[in-house]
């Protein structure tokens, strides 16, 4: 990965972890797998149809009290490989930041020590 890319991602990373009470090695490379217990629970409809959706799901999911885990994948980030503009990474970027810091807000209001945030509002 080109390293004006690296750093964006590895501190968005980093800031998600923090924000979301979670701990992934990676957010941002668009390969998601979904329960269908999540799919019925979640009005995804609701969500953006962008690059953001991903992780408009899996802070509801957390919201929700789903579990997540982690599964690699490789990457290619070869010359001629399909990659996002660097305006819409850019706007990407501020909106996981935007979206992270929402969710450390609700985190924070929503729960008491010792039990798991609750699913509504």
């Amino acid at each position: 990965m080109p390293i004006w890319r690296y750093l964006p991602n590895f501190a968005l990373t980093n800031v998600m972890d923090v924000c979301l009470g979670t701990h992934h090695s990676e957010y941002h490379t668009g390969y998601r797998a979904y329960s269908r217990r999540l799919l019925t629970s979640v009005p995804f409809h609701d969500l953006r149809n962008d690059f953001i959706f991903d992780n408009q799901l899996f802070v509801a999911a957390v919201r929700g009290g789903f579990r997540t885990s982690e599964v690699t994948c490789p990457t290619s980030y070869e010359e001629d490989a399909s990659s996002i503009p660097f305006k819409k990474a850019l706007r990407y970027g501020l909106q996981c930041l935007r979206l992270s810091g929402q969710h450390l807000v609700w985190r924070l209001t929503h729960t008491r020590p010792g039990q798991p945030p609750t699913t509504g509002g």
